[in-house]
């Protein structure tokens, strides 16, 4: 018998889900196309996740040394810097989670250095303990870091969500472009923050919807001949 969640709500329901907060961070939100708007829904969707018990992940950029990065990290550095040589580089900047945003009591910080976030880090070992199995992404910037972890957990077998009014870029366009691919490629389910709060107020009203444990009902579909 394997568990096979059909419907928005049995998706996030609150008791295997995870909310991520990638890179809301204010270098990145001052360059955003939509800050204010982005920061605000960010807010509202993050009160409502704590409130459903939801536990919250944010994530944080510790840039590596250079004498510690890769050839090809150093390269990109090089070419955004505009200079040529290790010598050259600035120091790596500190970064900075917006402080409308800043994590709660029973939030979790994660320090990474690359796109993903399970590269490097110890996030899907905190995912397989608690039970999780949909991930819910927010953050910047979506056509970089939130798509390269949605589709990360995707392959990796969890249910993935990208809240649409949740994530942001510099670059509109690209913003728009990557949540399509993300879509129309089925990566993941994009779906607005309103609709996933309204399906977990939904269980809240209506609990028979999900088992006693909290979790969807477990389905089985029986293999036909042929």
């Amino acid at each position: 018998m394997r568990t096979i969640y059909r419907t928005l709500s049995e998706i996030v329901a609150p008791s295997h889900t995870c909310l991520v907060a990638w890179d809301f961070l204010d270098a990145l939100l001052d360059n955003s196309f939509n800050r204010e708007e982005v920061i605000s829904n960010e807010a509202n969707f993050m009160g409502s996740a704590r409130s459903h018990g939801i536990p919250v992940v944010y994530t944080r950029i510790v840039a590596l040394p250079h004498h510690f990065d890769s050839p090809f990290a150093i390269y990109k550095q090089l070419k955004a810097a505009g200079v040529d040589s290790l010598e050259d580089l600035p120091a790596p900047r500190e970064y900075h989670i917006n402080e409308r945003l800043a994590p709660q009591e029973h939030d979790f910080v994660i320090e990474k250095h690359s796109w993903s976030i399970f590269n490097g880090t110890y996030f899907e070992n905190l995912m397989r303990n608690m039970g999780i199995e949909t991930i819910i992404f927010t953050g910047l910037s979506t056509e970089k870091g939130v798509d390269t972890s949605a589709r990360d957990a995707s392959a990796r077998g969890f249910y993935t969500i990208v809240a649409s009014d949740c994530v942001s870029a510099a670059d509109r366009e690209l913003h728009e472009a990557a949540l399509k691919t993300l879509g129309r490629g089925g990566a993941c389910v994009i779906e607005s923050s309103a609709n996933i709060i309204s399906s977990w107020s939904a269980l809240v009203e209506r609990p028979e919807q999900i088992g006693s444990t909290g979790r969807a009902e477990r389905t089985q579909r029986e293999r036909q001949p042929g």
